[in-house]
Order: C-alpha cells, then sequence, then structure tokens
C-alpha cells in the first residue's frame, strides 16, 4: 500500500476512523 485516500465518507466518520478500519483489515491477512 502506497497511500490512503479518504472515501466513503458516509461509511467511515473521519480520517482516523478510516485509517482504523485499514489496520484492521491489514492485520487480518494472513502471509
Amino acid at each position: 500500500m502506497t497511500n490512503i485516500e479518504l472515501d466513503h465518507l458516509d461509511y467511515y466518520k473521519d480520517l482516523e476512523d478510516y485509517i482504523s478500519a485499514y489496520k484492521e483489515y491489514l492485520n487480518n491477512i494472513v502471509p
């Protein structure tokens, strides 16, 4: 991943919430 763009503001309340969701997603990927 090279960048994060704030998108889907109808679902995520702010950038912190968006980044938190990405972190959760990345932590669930099995290498």
